[in-house]
């Protein structure tokens, strides 16, 4: 279960010359390296003309891990990494988190007959440290978070977000530092960061 994830957060102070959890930008004329900005209604117009489609944002902390293991999912199909806004994000306290600063995420591609996003969000929850206080942990962009597309996604992961505080403060007597809201924009990361460990297995550090 995911109490078995908690660990002791360890401080780690931002690098200007670091990218994404840790890893060196490489210089490259290609065209690998551009971002694209996309917004919530880029996403909706896709996912309403194919209703085999939903999207669902999700952040796990390091985007390299959670992209592994979400597209490893049966019925994910795509996964793309990269920071985005959420628009009245709330934590689970119920507060507004007015200084929400963009966030680390997968964009997450599935197929609503095949994985529900139900299954999505215990899978989400079960498998990294949704517990760890966001003052301690640094980065700021690293962070718990569940940004929908939907309002129907949106009060379905608040439930099962409440589900997890509870269970959270009665193992563990910490609350959740996961935040829910209504994806605004996602801002895709360069080529050379996505499917990350598919490229670079050595990459993943073994103890």
């Amino acid at each position: 279960m995911f109490w078995k994830y908690f660990a002791k957060a360890k401080k780690r102070e931002p690098t200007s010359s670091l990218t994404a959890c840790g890893v060196k930008k490489q210089e490259s004329n290609t065209n690998s390296n551009q971002t694209e900005v996309i917004s919530i209604s880029d996403i909706l117009e896709k996912v309403e003309k194919d209703p085999s489609l939903s999207c669902l944002f999700l952040g796990m902390g390091c985007f390299f891990g959670a992209e592994s293991h979400l597209s490893s999912i049966p019925g994910v199909i795509r996964t793309r990494v990269g920071k985005a806004t959420a628009t009245n994000a709330i934590d689970a306290s119920g507060s507004t988190v007015a200084d929400l600063v963009p966030l680390e995420v997968v964009e997450v591609l599935f197929d609503p007959q095949k994985v529900s996003m139900e299954t999505l969000l215990v899978s989400f929850f079960e498998n990294h440290h949704c517990f760890l206080d966001p003052e301690v942990y640094t980065p700021k962009h690293v962070r718990s978070c569940v940004f929908t597309t939907t309002e129907d996604q949106l009060a379905k992961a608040k439930t099962i977000r409440s589900t997890y505080q509870q269970m959270s403060v009665d193992l563990l007597n910490i609350p959740l530092s996961t935040v829910i809201g209504r994806m605004e924009e996602f801002e895709l990361a360069e080529g050379g960061l996505q499917q990350y460990f598919k490229k670079h297995p050595g990459a993943i550090e073994r103890k």
